[in-house]
Parts: structure tokens; sequence; C-alpha cells
């Protein structure tokens, strides 16, 4: 699976009777694997010859090395293993064998009488004390190189669920589902049939591996995916996938909440603001697609789940108050507005006040001199701070949300705000501010002109 033209290199050591046997059983398990595998053959034990470097010569890179090794040889050349492009060697698979298990099994058996070696023992016969995985002698270590499918296949061998390993990857192929297998941890049966077994590893109803992460108000994607791979949900390889998936318009088609932005080419992230912070329960390196899926319907249900608000006896939801509000501003608009809320205000009652002063300035900021948002908040997103800028960004990073060179809202939200902050981008506070700050305890001051603003910002020093 791993070899880019299915030419595997093969060495042995003599053609005496077991050998024979172990090239066969190699060859015949390479062309389950892949059908089109050809194995090429070379002898460690022919003088005068380097076996490895004549694959390598061929453009052989997957070499199947000595099953045992001497202490004089080299041990990079045990097992299975790749050429890499630099020319050093990686491991993809090796046998590890318990010795002491091995001739402890042998003595039981001539003590037990059980072996009895006379009666089969012939001359052009070896005599043969096998004992495998099953015995505890015998174990396959691999590399993260390694196919999934294989390795998961390998661990149901050793642990009984599948007799055979052949006929089930055969089966496997049939069926079409030999790349299919979801990774995880699975509840298995001993006496499953193989296409219960498949069916458990392609889908997820079997996994036991979850893992709980919370979503704080106010997280960006780019600290909610270092959350992810911190909690385990998220495999730190796949973290940038899952960053492009939120920048993506992928999840258009399935969710009209995304499907309605229209400008989502000036955003670093698409899904920004629709990541909504709750508690989440994932497999353990879940896939980023499987994630943004589970952040999306719970966002798409709460957006649709009634709760009261102030000055209506009914339970409304957040999409219904778009219409009993009579905003004119678009659901994106609102948790534009929201994220800023849920970034700049100290408290839930500040929150409202934010929004109000927010929804003053967009409304008149051209006439008042106030156009400009100027929100810090915005100066280096999508990161926190300047401190949280990575060193790609270089020294004179100018972000496209920065709101005080840019009029009105950025181009999309900054965070993704909770139900406190959406609500309050629903029902701002009344009131004529258009500036506020707080003091180093978070208490607000609010101001309607740059006099009282700037005397505000002096009290506070």
């Amino acid at each position: 699976a791993l070899s880019p033209d299915h030419r595997i290199g093969y060495c042995a050591g003599y053609p005496i009777y077991g050998t024979i046997a172990e090239i066969n059983a190699f060859a015949i398990g390479a062309a389950m694997v892949s059908p089109e595998s050809r194995i090429y053959l070379k002898w460690s034990s022919k003088e005068n010859t380097d076996w490895e470097k004549e694959l390598i010569d061929d453009g052989i890179v997957i070499i199947q090395g000595p099953e045992y090794i001497r202490p004089t040889d080299e041990a990079h050349k045990f097992g299975l293993y790749m050429i890499e492009e630099d020319g050093s060697r990686s491991t993809i698979a090796a046998p590890m064998t318990d010795w002491g298990r091995y001739f402890a099994l042998i003595v039981e058996s001539i003590l037990s009488g059980s072996f009895d070696a006379k009666s089969i023992a012939r001359k052009d016969r070896s005599l043969n004390y096998w004992y495998g995985m099953s015995a505890g002698v015998l174990d396959i270590v691999t590399s993260s190189k390694l196919p999934y499918y294989t390795k998961k296949t390998l661990e149901l061998l050793k642990n009984g669920v599948i007799k055979e390993s052949g006929y089930f990857k055969i089966f496997a192929r049939i069926t079409k589902s030999d790349h299919d297998f979801t990774e995880g941890t699975y509840q298995l049966r001993k006496n499953m049939d193989y296409q219960a077994i498949l069916t458990n590893l392609e889908g997820m109803s079997s996994r036991t591996d979850t893992v709980e992460v919370t979503i704080i108000e106010g997280m960006s994607v780019v600290e909610i995916a270092d959350t992810l791979v911190n909690g385990g949900a998220l495999n730190e390889k796949d973290k940038q996938t899952f960053l492009d998936y939120c920048a993506s318009d992928k999840f258009d088609n399935d969710f009209d909440f995304l499907k309605a932005i229209k400008n989502g080419g000036d955003r670093y992230y698409k899904l920004e603001g629709y990541l909504y912070p709750d508690k989440y329960e994932f497999y353990h390196n879940d896939s980023p697609i499987s994630i943004c899926y589970k952040f999306l319907n719970n966002f798409e249900r709460r957006l649709y789940t009634k709760q009261a608000f102030e000055g209506y006896e009914k339970l409304y939801s957040v999409h219904k108050m778009l219409e009993k509000t009579g905003t004119t501003y678009t659901l994106d608009q609102i948790l534009n507005v929201a994220s800023i809320v849920q970034a700049e205000a100290a408290d839930k009652e500040d929150m409202y006040y934010v929004a109000s002063i927010v929804y003053n300035r967009l409304a008149n900021g051209d006439e008042l001199g106030v156009a400009y948002l100027g929100l810090d908040s915005t100066k280096y997103y999508p990161y926190r701070s300047a401190e949280a800028l990575p060193e790609s960004a270089g020294k004179n990073y100018k972000s496209r949300y920065d709101t005080y060179s840019l009029k009105g809202l950025p181009p999309g939200p900054i965070c993704n705000p909770g139900n406190d902050a959406i609500k309050a981008a629903l029902q701002p506070a009344s009131t004529e501010y258009l500036f506020f700050c707080h003091d180093k305890d978070g208490q607000a001051y609010y101001a309607s002109t740059i006099e009282q603003h700037e005397a505000n910002l002096e009290s506070i020093k």
C-alpha cells in the first residue's frame, strides 16, 4: 500500500525449507493488500553482493529485510522499512520475538509429551517448533506511516476477533470497505462475522474513545483549533485541515445561514461566529469534517431553539427574533456585532450598552465623525493580540478586520459569541452613547461626546 509502483524488495537468508515458505507467505500477503504487488528477491547469504544497494539501484523503496539479525548487522535493515528521499531508512513494521516465552513453550511441550518429534521428523522436512502471536511469542510493531486499515486488521488479528487476516482483507477489498475504516477505539466481539466487523469499523456506533471539550464564549476559530488538539478531539496533524475547512465554502449546501454569506472571500475564516460555544463530546482524534458538522449542527439547533427575550411574554428563537425586532441587519451581521460585544464587554449588563454603542456608530458614524469603530479586539484578528502573532505574520502585520482603518463592521465575526452576546446584539440598550471604556477592574464608562470620553479615559488612568 505504501509502494508507489507496487514493487517490494525481499531479503532472504538461505534457500532452506522454512525460508521458501516465508517468501511465499510474504508474497501472498502483499498480493492480498495490493494484487499488483511484485516481490523482488535477494539473498543476504550470497557472497560479494550488497543486496540492499541492488534493490535501491533498481528504484525499489519498500524493502523487507531479514526477520532476524545478528549483533553485527545494521539495525535499520531489520523488518519492513522504507527508503526515504534523503536516503535514510524508516521502519514500517517489524516482528518482535519473546525468546523466553518461545523456549518455555518448547520445554513445556517436551515435558508434557505433547510434541512427538520422532514421529514427524523426516530428512526432507524441517522440524517445526512454530509459535506465533496467539501463543504470545511473536508481536508486530508498526509505524504511523502504515495505512490505518492495515494496522486495524493486524490489531483485530492479535485480539482474536479475526482468525485469518488474509481472508479478512480479501473480504474487505471485495466489499470495497478496505479504505473506509474510521480510526478510533471500538467494542467488538470475537464471534462477529466479517461483515459485522466491517460495519462497526466503518461507523461510529461502537466507538468508545470519546472526549469532552468545552468551547468558551469568545474563542476564535484559531483558539478553538488549539483547544480541540489539547483536548484530544483533533490530532495535531489534522489541525490545518480543520482550519482550511473553517475557511471554505464546503458546508454552504448543507446550511442556509452559511450560503447567505456573500463576502466569504474577504474573511479569514467563514465559519467564525458559527462554532457555537458549548460542551461537546467528540471521538478521540475525530475527523476535522465531523467536528465542523457537529459545531454547525449545534449552531443550527440553537438558532431555532425557543428562549425568553426581554419584553416578550412568549418564547422565541433567535431566528424568529430577527423578524420580531424588525431589524434591518442580517443574521450574519447580528453575529458580527455579537462577536464584538463578546470580545469588548466586561459583563452581561455591559453587553447591551456596548451593542447600543456599536449600532449608534454604524447608523450615525459619518455624520458624527465616528465611522471608524476603533476596536482593539479587531486590530490583530484572527489573532488575539500582538503577542499571539506567529513569526510568519511579520512585524508589520495588518489585519483586514482592523476597525481603526476600516469603516463600519469588519468583514465577518471576530470570535464565536455566546447566547448572552447574541441576545444583546438583537436587543441592544436604547442609548445615545458613542464611546465606552473600562477601568482595570472592568467598570464600564460610557460617553456621548468625544470630550466626555476623553474625560473618562483620564479618570481611569
